[in-house]
Protein backbone atom coordinates (compact mmCIF):
# COMPACT_ATOMS: atom_id res chain seq x y z
CA UNK A 1 0.00 0.00 0.00
CA UNK A 2 1.31 3.55 -0.88
CA UNK A 3 0.96 6.78 1.56
CA UNK A 4 2.17 9.92 2.16
CA UNK A 5 2.55 11.35 5.61
CA UNK A 6 3.41 15.20 6.84
CA UNK A 7 4.46 15.67 10.14
CA UNK A 8 5.59 18.81 11.84
CA UNK A 9 8.71 18.51 13.49
CA UNK A 10 10.77 20.89 15.59
CA UNK A 11 11.80 23.45 12.65
CA UNK A 12 10.12 22.29 9.81
CA UNK A 13 8.22 19.55 8.33
CA UNK A 14 9.00 15.59 8.03
CA UNK A 15 7.27 13.96 5.16
CA UNK A 16 7.13 10.18 4.92
CA UNK A 17 6.72 7.96 1.45
CA UNK A 18 6.62 5.15 0.21
CA UNK A 19 8.99 3.63 -2.35
CA UNK A 20 7.07 2.05 -4.89
CA UNK A 21 10.70 0.64 -5.93
CA UNK A 22 11.79 -0.42 -2.51
CA UNK A 23 8.15 -2.31 -2.08
CA UNK A 24 8.35 -3.99 -5.70
CA UNK A 25 11.78 -5.75 -4.33
CA UNK A 26 10.33 -6.54 -1.40
CA UNK A 27 8.30 -9.06 -3.14
CA UNK A 28 11.14 -11.32 -4.19
CA UNK A 29 13.03 -13.60 -2.36
CA UNK A 30 16.06 -10.92 -1.48
CA UNK A 31 16.00 -9.50 2.20
CA UNK A 32 13.23 -7.27 2.90
CA UNK A 33 13.95 -3.49 3.10
CA UNK A 34 11.41 -0.96 4.56
CA UNK A 35 9.95 1.25 1.85
CA UNK A 36 8.82 4.06 3.86
CA UNK A 37 11.89 6.72 3.08
CA UNK A 38 11.78 10.00 5.52
CA UNK A 39 12.63 13.48 3.91
CA UNK A 40 13.00 16.64 6.19
CA UNK A 41 12.29 20.18 4.75
CA UNK A 42 12.43 23.11 6.63
CA UNK A 43 9.50 25.28 4.74
CA UNK A 44 5.76 24.39 3.68
CA UNK A 45 6.81 25.53 -0.05
CA UNK A 46 9.86 23.19 -0.33
CA UNK A 47 7.16 20.31 1.20
CA UNK A 48 5.02 21.37 -2.26
CA UNK A 49 7.98 21.56 -4.87
CA UNK A 50 8.42 17.82 -3.32
CA UNK A 51 5.17 16.36 -3.05
CA UNK A 52 4.44 18.24 -6.63
CA UNK A 53 7.50 15.90 -8.03
CA UNK A 54 7.46 12.71 -6.34
CA UNK A 55 3.74 12.35 -6.00
CA UNK A 56 2.72 10.02 -9.24
CA UNK A 57 5.01 7.68 -8.37
CA UNK A 58 4.63 7.72 -4.29
CA UNK A 59 1.01 7.16 -4.78
CA UNK A 60 0.41 5.90 -8.17
CA UNK A 61 -3.25 5.26 -9.48
CA UNK A 62 -3.54 1.47 -9.59
CA UNK A 63 -6.40 -0.84 -10.59
CA UNK A 64 -7.82 -0.63 -7.21
CA UNK A 65 -7.66 3.29 -6.77
CA UNK A 66 -9.12 3.82 -10.12
CA UNK A 67 -12.51 0.99 -9.01
CA UNK A 68 -13.00 3.00 -5.83
CA UNK A 69 -13.00 6.02 -7.32
CA UNK A 70 -15.48 4.68 -9.66
CA UNK A 71 -18.04 3.43 -7.04
CA UNK A 72 -17.78 6.33 -5.25
CA UNK A 73 -18.22 8.58 -8.09
CA UNK A 74 -21.52 6.13 -8.84
CA UNK A 75 -22.33 6.24 -5.06
CA UNK A 76 -22.43 9.87 -5.25
CA UNK A 77 -24.34 10.46 -8.24
CA UNK A 78 -21.57 11.90 -10.23
CA UNK A 79 -20.66 14.48 -7.65
CA UNK A 80 -16.99 14.31 -6.11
Amino acid sequence: MSCVRIERNGNGYEVSVTDPDIAKKNQGDGPWTDPCVEYNFDTWDQVKTFLDKVVDKALPADEYSRAFDKAAKETLGGKS
